[in-house]
């Protein structure tokens, strides 16, 4: 008995559900059987025959697993992409991805990560359509949240894990630089009334504050009702699935308001947006002459102050934060 290599053809079960393999082997590949899983028959490529035999020609088109690292999160992830095969060794081959500098082409060590490479079309393209979708739908939000009276924009914040705290210091401050101290306040804050909160945490307070304060921690409906807490003021949350009511208003499916906040007045509301169940950008209301939006803050002569100390650095034209004081 010797080891040969050997190519899948198709894979099915019996009546009895036990799985089998259709190979096709021998001379130019040309006998073919069925040989059933466990048998001890069938094992890894190339582990024990002495050459390796795959399908792959240089050239082809093929659908590629790329691994990769989030630049924001450090997290590995993986997403499939189109690319080709540019040359071919003993048990690996060079792929490069389309569009990409040859400088992102890649061995693949087919033995250990033989599962990456697929024919062309069959994953990629399924992403792809998914993608699209994803696409005309973020489109239809973002002509719906136009169409209001005054005109809503989304302004994109890092999808870095510290997407709520962003979004909403955007929202108070103008920009999103102070999210960090945000999540501290937060962390704070629920500690100090930790009767209204720990209801809501299936850990204990403890542990869960301390996961909180780190950078990167997913923040959601907990943190969100500290945060209308804190700074006294509703959150309204546009979903990307929101349809306009028949008269066109687009109203936020989501209202957060902790039990401490009594709104003021005419006092502003934090606006944000959630997409695809994993994240959350600013919502800003933009003047229909000008590039200017408002944004609501903790205390207008403050901010009033940073701004004159900053005058000397603005440029005629600039789009910059204004305040939301009536």
């Amino acid at each position: 008995m010797s080891w040969h290599s050997a190519v899948v053809v198709q894979m099915s079960k019996d009546a009895a559900r036990n799985q089998w393999v259709k190979v096709k082997h021998g001379q130019d590949m040309a006998r073919q059987e069925w040989v059933p899983m466990g048998s001890g028959r069938l094992a890894l490529p190339g582990r024990f025959s002495s050459e390796f035999g795959h399908s792959y020609t240089e050239g082809d088109h093929v659908d590629i697993l790329d691994l990769y690292r989030d630049k924001f999160t450090g997290l590995m992830r993986e997403k499939w992409r189109q690319g080709r095969i540019e040359s071919i060794s003993k048990g690996s081959v060079e792929v490069s991805y389309d569009g990409w500098q040859q400088v992102y082409n890649e061995n693949i060590n087919l033995m250990h990560q033989g599962y990456r490479i697929r024919p062309f079309g069959r994953h990629s393209t399924v992403e792809a359509a998914q993608q699209k979708k994803r696409a005309e739908q973020e489109q239809i939000f973002f002509d719906n949240l136009a169409a209001q009276d005054p005109p809503l924009f989304v302004h994109e914040v890092a999808g870095d894990g510290n997407c709520v705290f962003r979004s909403v210091c955007h929202q108070v401050y103008g920009s999103d630089e102070r999210h960090e101290e945000l999540r501290s306040r937060v962390a704070d804050h629920m500690g100090n009334h930790r009767e209204s909160y720990a209801p809501f945490i299936e850990e204990s307070m403890e542990t869960y504050l301390k996961q909180c304060r780190k950078p990167g921690f997913w923040a959601g409906q907990v943190e969100l009702t500290a945060i209308s807490e804190i700074f006294n003021a509703p959150i309204e949350i546009y979903h990307r699935e929101s349809l306009p009511c028949p008269n066109g208003i687009l109203a936020p499916q989501t209202v957060v308001q902790g039990q401490l906040v009594v709104p003021e007045g005419d006092q502003a509301v934090i606006r944000i947006s959630y997409h695809d169940q994993s994240h959350y950008n600013s919502v800003i209301e933009r003047g229909r002459t000008i590039g200017e939006f408002r944004a609501y803050y903790e205390d207008p002569r403050q901010i009033t102050t940073e701004l004159d100390a900053k005058r000397e650095d603005l440029e005629q034209g600039q789009v910059m934060p204004i305040v939301y004081v009536d």
